[in-house]
């Protein structure tokens, strides 16, 4: 069989098939490994926390993260908790679909080369993307990344766009995203909003930037100082919606439409956010991520002279969702929005330049055990939790305890 460096050796391993088996692959086990109680015996993983949420709406007046509920609602009757799970799996298949079609545009630009595939299996694959996302179901999470990828695909061809049509885009999408969850303006804003400025960094463009930007700035301000729920109080509004929707109606998660401000999220995350079990879980995203991370230098080492100025500072830009780690406690959660959104610069860099994809994929295709290696790992630890790191923690840290004592006695 002849050889071809970088690519497969022929063209039946180049063909689609290939690509089919990889991607359903990777996209089953690793949402089978975020909840295997789904495939097993069909019970949904969505947590009443996440349901609750899908409640909220605008019927009586307006409440943050009201959007997505007020969608919902359109339907006849009351969203029931069976249905709710319906919907959430719906909405995860659209956002791995999205996933996939982000990722096989990228190997079909690069003629299907091995190192792209690589890439396309461990971002599929990792604990951070569907992973992560299909472990917390029915959290709004879901739909912000749907339009974060969708806007993404739409700024790779913003020349095609035009500038007005492109400003009109993140100015839409990012808002459409902050009503659904306030928090979306750190989550995906910075990289979509770069990713206009990568493409287009003329000075009216520039300015045209800065005054979406503001726009955001000011909704966000807005949705946060007046998205509280004031019709009834907590316990009458908690009684009401149990009344209507069942027992999966929780208060903890009513009460973030009621009266919550700075002060108490920070307090709530000091509390429960810095401790022993949690210092436990953030080595354990250390250690088990460390292996993804050493094949990221790796292949930044490689492309580091294909990297302007604006191209790093959008791979900078991914680590917004780190700015929520004081206002919220789900820790890990923000470790996977940020993980997720590294892939997808770097993914949307390879797209838009193929002289860094070239490298990028040979660097992949050098170290492919390890890229394997890397994909093994993210199905064998598992997604990346909320508030706890991966189910193997504790078992890991048992079984490191033991061999510490033994070796010790």
């Amino acid at each position: 069989m002849q050889k071809s460096s970088g690519r497969f050796p022929s063209a039946r391993w180049r063909s689609s098939w290939v690509l089919a088996c990889v991607v359903t692959t990777a996209v089953v086990a690793a949402w089978w490994r975020a909840t295997p109680v789904l495939f097993f015996s069909g019970r949904s993983a969505l947590i009443d926390w996440n349901y609750t949420q899908l409640l909220f709406t605008y019927a009586e007046g307006f409440v943050k993260r009201g959007l997505l509920g007020t969608m919902l609602s359109a339907f006849p009757g009351a969203l029931s908790y069976f249905e709710a799970g319906v919907v959430s799996y719906l909405l995860l298949g659209v956002l791995a679909a999205t996933m996939v079609v982000f990722w096989v545009r990228i190997w079909h630009r690069q003629d299907r080369r091995l190192g792209m595939l690589l890439m396309l299996m461990v971002a599929l694959a990792s604990p951070a993307t569907i992973g992560h996302f299909a472990l917390d179901v029915g959290r709004s999470d879901v739909v912000v990344y749907t339009l974060a990828i969708c806007l993404l695909l739409a700024l790779s061809r913003q020349r095609m766009l035009g500038r007005g049509l492109a400003a009109a885009l993140v100015l839409g999408g990012n808002a459409t995203a902050i009503l659904i969850h306030e928090a979306a303006f750190f989550m995906i804003m910075p990289i979509t909003l770069m990713a206009w400025h990568y493409r287009d960094s003329a000075r009216p463009a520039v300015w045209a930037q800065g005054a979406v930007l503001a726009a955001l700035v000011g909704l966000t301000y807005w949705v946060s100082t007046h998205g509280a729920y004031e019709a009834r109080p907590l316990a009458a509004h908690l009684a009401d919606m149990q009344a209507m929707h069942g027992e999966h109606v929780t208060k903890g998660s009513l009460s973030v439409v009621h009266r919550t401000g700075i002060e108490e999220n920070i307090q709530r995350t000091l509390e429960e956010g810095f401790n022993r079990r949690r210092l436990v879980h953030h080595l354990a995203l250390a250690l088990l991520l460390l292996p993804f991370g050493g094949l990221s230098l790796k292949v930044l080492a490689a492309v580091r002279g294909e990297l302007s100025p604006r191209a790093w500072l959008w791979l900078v830009s991914a680590l917004s969702p780190l700015a929520l780690y004081p206002l919220g406690h789900d820790h890990f959660r923000w470790w996977a929005l940020v993980l997720t959104n590294l892939m997808l610069v770097f993914g949307l860099l390879c797209y838009l330049k193929p002289t860094l994809c070239l490298k990028a994929a040979a660097c992949l295709e050098a170290k492919r055990r390890w890229a394997l290696g890397v994909v093994a790992l993210g199905l064998i630890s598992g997604p990346l939790g909320v508030v706890t790191s991966f189910d193997i923690t504790p078992a890991l840290v048992a079984r490191l305890s033991g061999a510490l004592a033994f070796f010790a006695g």
